[in-house]
């Protein structure tokens, strides 16, 4: 009783489901989020495989999500379930009981109510996957940042409000964003036949490219600026588009922004 007592004046109420231990290094994911005394944060742990066709994660209405790729051959995942506003920490408590994260081939989808007792409750989840190397992926979220390191396979990413990164990516990339930034850092030589379409409203875009590239770059803003390490046509008053064939020009680079500038970089 008297533990119990204790473990209910912590400021931060922590669990960890049956469904698996998260790993060491994620012991503490739940400590870095501002929670109040009612609110309540869990980690989860899941595995599964990657499929035969892009990795897809849905139903992420407020989350973040970041992927990294790794040499093992599953998908390994850890969901932060975080509860907030709900009226006391056993509302909170159950209300992450009721949010499901289900891991499947080739798929992750997250599921929770639509509404709370308390009308200020709300619900969030965040992911860090591990996905093999080579794995395509298709990963969406409304409310939430998506960050994809070192994977080689193609990428889908598409968010409303949140900032896009994609680090030592070496397939094609889409990447849709309405209010955030988008970075991405390509690795390897070249762009081969892959495709870059890279898109947001309000925000910048920053896009490193291998020295050797081979790509069609076609780049515009509306309220911005145009800058390139790379020998582009540029046009417009304010150098706010840019067009040029790169190397052999056999892949495709579209940038596309209505306010914010664009930089083209020079990877080493």
């Amino acid at each position: 009783m008297l533990v119990a007592m204790l473990l209910a004046a912590l400021s931060l109420v922590i669990a960890t489901p049956a469904s698996g231990a998260p790993p060491a290094t994620m012991q503490g994911w739940c400590e870095e989020v501002r929670t109040a005394r009612e609110d309540h944060c869990e980690l989860r742990a899941l595995s599964t495989t990657a499929g035969s066709g892009p990795f897809s994660v849905a139903g992420m209405a407020n989350g973040s999500i970041e992927v990294e790729g790794w040499e093992g051959s599953e998908v390994r995942v850890t969901a932060r379930v975080i509860a907030r506003n709900a009226g006391s920490a056993r509302a909170a408590a159950d209300l992450a009981e009721s949010v499901e994260v289900r891991a499947a081939a080739g798929r992750i989808q997250v599921e929770g109510p639509r509404g709370g007792l308390f009308r200020r409750s709300s619900w969030s989840v965040d992911l860090r996957i591990q996905v093999p190397t080579g794995t395509d992926l298709d990963l969406g979220t409304t409310n939430g940042a998506i960050r994809v390191t070192g994977v080689g396979g193609a990428v889908s990413a598409r968010a409303t409000n949140g900032a896009l990164s994609l680090d030592g990516v070496r397939g094609s990339a889409n990447a849709r964003t309405t209010n955030g930034s988008i970075t991405v850092a390509m690795s390897g030589g070249g762009t081969g036949n892959r495709a870059l379409d890279l898109r947001t409203t309000n925000g910048s875009i920053d896009l490193q490219l291998p020295p050797s590239v081979g790509a069609r770059v076609e780049a515009r803003t509306s309220n911005g600026r145009i800058t390139s390490d790379f020998p582009l046509e540029m046009e417009g008053r304010r150098q706010n588009q840019a067009s040029g064939s790169l190397g052999d020009g056999s892949g495709s680079v579209t940038l596309r922004t209505t306010n914010g500038t664009i930089r083209i970089r020079r990877g080493s």
